[in-house]
């Protein structure tokens, strides 16, 4: 019995590793790099998300730069998503729109968390000097790079998946309002 178990666990792995492999083999280049760039953005969004929520006004300005500079390479990881994703000039299929908006999902609950980070840290960046004026003037420049990607990611959908990818836009843009007005953007 646990040998069939474990033969049916093998040849289910390898099945669904078959049908990734399947996904990524019709998607086309630029729908694999975008996809691609989106997890970097990911991964970027939640390093930035950590260094925010571990700052302390304790740590001064030193500490002020490490949360900067993640700012920084979270601003230059949405410039490469956007570069890649808005090479893509027409709708894409059903599979690679399936694929965008499975990443989208997940990106637009990361955005909202770093950006709720900051919101909850924006007490302790006044405490430092100057520190509050630095991550504003970063907000400044994430916003219109975010909606310029978001729309990319837009225009790419097929008519019928616009729906799906506006949900995960509006909870994007509600967590930059509300960033906004902490910060008084």
């Amino acid at each position: 019995m646990k040998m069939r178990f474990t033969l049916f666990a093998l040849a289910s792995t390898f099945a669904i590793a078959a049908n990734a492999a399947t996904l990524n083999a019709r998607a086309s280049a630029e729908v694999q790099t975008c996809v691609n760039d989106l997890t970097s953005l990911q991964n970027q969004l939640k390093i930035t998300a950590n260094a925010v929520n571990t700052y302390l006004s304790a740590a001064g300005s030193d500490g002020a730069v490490g949360v900067l500079n993640s700012e920084q390479a979270l601003i230059d990881t949405v410039d490469g998503a956007g570069a890649s994703c808005c090479t893509i000039h027409s709708a894409v299929s059903d599979d690679e729109a399936a694929s965008l908006i499975s990443v989208s999902q997940v990106l637009a609950v990361d955005v909202e968390s770093a950006l709720n980070a900051l919101v909850a840290k924006k007490g302790e960046f006044d405490a430092v000097e100057n520190t509050t004026p630095a991550v504003k003037a970063d907000l400044e420049k994430l916003q219109p790079k975010v909606d310029t990607l978001t729309g990319c990611i837009l225009t790419a959908m097929p008519e019928s998946r616009h729906n799906d990818v506006a949900e995960y836009i509006t909870k994007i843009n509600s967590a930059f309002s509300n960033v906004n007005a902490a910060f008084k953007i």
